[in-house]
């Protein structure tokens, strides 16, 4: 009778001791929120537009700071990269180049998104406690008990698209520790997976850090950002010659399209906006009939290429792997779009993908 009743004490107090899945998210939040300084090493699994897994593996320090843009400063370390953000300027250190860009107080004030949408922004623990979550169930992974979570961020028609979009994220909480071990940003397309980018997190420290400090390689140059810009070409610009081999083989320069207007696509693989241009584009069954289109992708190889064209409609001919062309005419970003008058000089530039200005040749 004694060894029964003991084993009943023990197991109301056991049940007593368990956090409810609410509990448990508020007490994760609760050490996030409340600790001076976190460290943890972190893995992100990201898949590009055709299917390759992006596998980055980094470390970061952080350190709360208010005056920030952030709210803290951090240490980001892997392979590729370092980032280091603190008195609300970020340099980035490309280690293959040897160069550190610096990106200063002035100019993050207008281009905020460097700092917050990088890794160490978006995914980093204290951006993740701030997020309403739902529990969700309870799960193992790789071997160990987690709690999840929902946060419901995106769910909405977009009528032009003809297309249903919902992006759930998934938090993962491990009871014991009360450390987030996983999040995941899943995206649906009409009902469909489209995208699952993951980040694990494991060794936490909290507040052992009252700085942040970093040993800068001597070697590396230090560059301006807003040096390392290249001057776009504009209308009234005579349009560099060029020649190139497209995908299916064939000769194509500037020269073959004298007489013609023409308009040139810069984009690349892995741009969410590009992809949307080219829907919009399929939309219509051709282009207006005073003219033509290149599709010119400065970084992606005609390998990568030839997958992603199986994917979404290229309708015109395609040139990969021409950095030099993007350099030739001062490309920044994707899409960027060069309307070429039957003269050769430039008309019309387009920086990003705008429906408005696709429409004119639809």
């Amino acid at each position: 009778m004694k060894r029964s009743y003991l084993l009943l004490v023990i197991i109301v107090a056991f049940s007593c001791a368990q956090q409810t899945p609410e509990e448990l998210l508020l007490a994760t939040k609760d050490q996030i929120n409340s600790s001076r300084s976190i460290t943890y090493s972190s893995t992100s699994y990201w898949p590009d537009q055709i299917g390759y897994v992006d596998t980055v593996d980094y470390f970061l320090s952080i350190v709360k700071d208010e005056s920030l843009l952030t709210g803290y400063s951090y240490i980001y370390l892997s392979e590729k990269y370092d980032a280091i953000y603190k008195n609300n300027e970020l340099d980035v250190l490309e280690h293959i180049k040897q160069q550190a860009f610096n990106y200063s107080q002035k100019y993050l004030e207008h281009h905020p998104s460097e700092v917050a949408t990088s890794r160490s922004g978006s995914y980093s623990p204290i951006k993740l406690a701030t997020y309403d979550w739902t529990y969700l169930s309870d799960t193992i992974i790789n071997k160990k008990r987690l709690i999840s979570y929902i946060n419901n961020d995106r769910d909405t028609f977009l009528t032009e698209y003809n297309l249903q979009v919902k992006l759930d994220l998934h938090l993962y909480i491990n009871p014991s520790t009360k450390n987030i071990d996983q999040f995941e940003r899943v995206l649906y397309h009409d009902g469909q997976l489209s995208q699952k980018i993951i980040v694990t997190y494991e060794d936490y420290n909290y507040n052992t850090l009252d700085d942040l400090a970093y040993s800068y390689p001597e070697d590396y140059a230090t560059v301006e950002w807003g040096q390392t810009r290249l001057k776009i070409l504009d209308a009234g610009d005579k349009a560099p010659d060029f020649m190139a081999i497209s995908i299916t083989g064939d000769t194509v320069s500037l020269a073959d399209y004298r007489g013609q207007k023409l308009l040139l696509d810069f984009s690349t693989i892995n741009c969410g906006y590009c992809k949307e241009a080219l829907y919009h584009i399929n939309q219509s069954e051709n282009f207006a009939d005073n003219i033509t289109a290149l599709y010119i992708n400065p970084k992606d190889d005609q390998s990568r290429m030839t997958k992603y064209m199986k994917q979404v409609a290229i309708p015109f001919p395609v040139i990969t792997g021409r950095e030099d062309l993007g350099r030739a005419f001062g490309v920044n970003g994707y899409p960027t779009f060069f309307v070429i008058n039957e003269e050769g000089i430039i008309e019309q530039v387009q920086q990003g993908f705008q429906k408005e200005f696709l429409e004119q040749f639809l």
